[in-house]
Order: structure tokens, then C-alpha cells, then sequence
């Protein structure tokens, strides 16, 4: 009955922290698809530039951190969508890579970015910040 109880809590737990991801990334794309001209995403998370290739948005994503796994191995065979350059790590950005990229946005993680560096991402261009709370609190 333990086993079964546990397997059951984490794959709850799966469901809620993609529901999570999605509900935000779905705002996201609203807000990309607001801009008036074509997105230039640049994802300081890895989970986040994940999220964005598993949605299908990899076309927009012109750079991501060293850490990032999507695409898998640097290549993403499935796509004719150039891999985004890598611009820093999550706790050391290269700001003049950034800055050249010419991003309509970054997005920022206030649990996995150093916060010292949120004004920084900030003054180059809109910034979607976001941090892993709660389903309620991410809507």
C-alpha cells in the first residue's frame, strides 16, 4: 500500500508541476504574441528553454544558457530551427551576448537566476519573471 500511495503522490505531483509550466508558458506565448513583430526569446532557465521546445516554440528561442538540455546534444534533428547560441550560465550571464542578440524577451527564474541580475535582464527588455510556487499563484 506504501508503494502504491507514493506512486500515486509523485505522479500528482508530476501533473501539478507541469500544469505549472504550461499554465505559465501560456501566458507567455499570449504576451509573445502580442509583440508586434517576430519573438527573439532569450531563456535563462533550463527548465524553461525545456518547456519552450517541448511547446513547439524552439523557433523563437535566439539563446539559452550552458545548462540548457533542449536542443539534445546541441542538434535538433527534428527541426530545421538553427540552435540558439548559449549566452552564460544561470548565475553568470554574458550581458553583451544577450545585449547583441537583440531579445523582445528574456525570460528570468527568480529560483534558478541570481537575483542581483534581474534589473540587468530588465533594462534590455521586457522580462518574464517567474518562480515555482503554486498552480493558484502562477494564474
Amino acid at each position: 500500500t506504501t508503494s502504491r500511495v507514493s506512486a500515486t503522490t509523485a505522479a500528482t505531483t508530476a501533473v501539478a508541476v507541469s500544469a505549472l509550466a504550461i499554465v505559465s508558458i501560456s501566458s507567455w506565448i499570449t504576451l509573445f504574441r502580442r509583440t508586434t513583430k517576430e519573438p527573439r526569446i532569450v531563456s535563462l532557465c533550463p527548465s524553461t528553454t525545456e518547456t519552450l521546445y517541448d511547446l513547439g516554440l524552439a523557433r523563437y528561442v535566439v539563446g539559452r544558457t550552458r545548462y540548457c538540455p533542449k536542443p539534445p546534444n546541441g542538434d535538433d534533428s527534428n527541426s530545421d530551427t538553427p540552435v540558439p547560441p548559449k549566452v552564460g550560465g544561470t548565475k553568470d550571464p554574458q550581458w553583451d551576448r544577450i545585449r547583441a542578440l537583440k531579445p523582445t524577451h528574456i525570460l528570468f527564474n527568480l529560483e534558478e537566476n541570481d537575483h542581483t541580475h534581474r534589473s540587468t535582464a530588465e533594462s534590455i527588455c521586457p522580462t518574464l519573471v517567474h518562480t515555482p510556487t503554486t498552480i493558484v499563484e502562477s494564474m
